[in-house]
């Protein structure tokens, strides 16, 4: 089967590993799409530098082709999608995967659209009720809103009743206004950081800053709470002091469970319903995944960074 690797030379490369074999709880899914998250290609570069073996992918989505004899949820032929993780391996065209840990896909969503899903969905939903307690009626800022994991946390937010605010360029003002948010703010067109927004938000959901969290305080009500998914050392002391925070404004960042398996079945609910879609910002083919990979670097994507592995 065809897959992506980091082979012998540190490069990431597409070329052919072997088929795996489904265990006795396991499903052998044929996989039609996966996408690109930041962590793919960070880890690929930590993996290449030290010499060890890595085969990048973490969300997918596809069809099970065969089942494991004490499979007793799924059978051949049902359209599922989940996550393994960063370093899963689901840029293959084949992959195996406890039954435990996937959803069906709903019929209503594409297979690209729900490979977009896992980890960007499940990060901003801890984002916002694990770690941020949003509660209708809040008053949310959501810095990235443009982004993968900020254009699901935008119409999460506000399925959960809140008043979101998105922080984007201005190409994207037009795209987070159409994914639900209240209002937007242009960043290209002065500071986030202004006066008149003092003390208005009672929870800030950060997904790309890297600079710290004190700059965001300000903005925070007494008792707000901001919530970032990236792991500098920075916004790690944040966390750290905020566990000597009493009733006052606390800065944590997102640990994300390696599975949150409840959390999809949530979110695939959503995206049933109608009020949650992936928006993809660029389709690439397995072959092209080096390509995927320099545009997420970029951090100037729109919407999810898909890749389609089976036609």
């Amino acid at each position: 089967m065809k897959a992506a690797f980091v082979d012998g030379n540190k490069q990431l490369v597409v070329g052919n590993k072997p088929k795996p074999k489904p265990k006795s709880h396991e499903l052998l899914v044929k996989v039609q799409a996966t996408s690109v998250n930041p962590s793919d290609w960070k880890m690929q570069k930590t993996f290449s530098k030290l010499g060890l073996s890595y085969r990048p992918g973490a969300d997918f989505s596809g069809v099970v082709e065969e089942v494991g004899s004490k499979v007793t949820q799924f059978k051949k032929g049902d359209a599922v999608f989940s996550m393994k993780g960063p370093g899963g391996g689901t840029a293959s065209e084949y992959l195996t995967v406890h039954e435990k840990r996937v959803v069906k896909k709903p019929d209503s969503v594409s297979f690209q659209q729900a490979a977009g899903v896992p980890t960007a969905g499940i990060t901003a939903w801890h984002g916002l009720t694990t770690y941020g307690q949003l509660q209708p009626g809040q008053k949310v800022l959501i810095v990235g809103a443009s982004g993968g994991m900020g254009t699901f946390a935008v119409q999460m937010a506000k399925a959960l009743g809140a008043e979101v605010t998105g922080v984007c360029s201005t190409r994207n003002v037009d795209l987070v206004k159409e994914l639900g948010a209240d209002a937007v703010i242009d960043y290209t067109k002065g500071s986030v950081i202004d006066p008149a927004l003092f003390g208005q938000f009672d929870l800030i959901l950060d997904t790309v800053t890297t600079d710290g969290y004190k700059k965001y305080f300000p903005l925070l009500t007494k008792k707000g709470v901001y919530v970032t998914s990236v792991t500098t050392a920075h916004n790690f002391m944040g966390k750290i002091k905020g566990f000597f925070s009493f009733g006052g404004k606390r800065a944590t960042v997102i640990l994300v469970p390696s599975l949150g398996i409840k959390q999809l079945q949530e979110i695939s609910q959503l995206m049933a319903q109608g009020k949650l879609q992936t928006h993809i910002g660029e389709v690439f083919t397995l072959d092209k995944i080096k390509e995927a990979f320099e545009l997420s670097k970029t951090g100037r994507t729109r919407g999810k960074i898909v890749i389609q592995v089976s036609p």
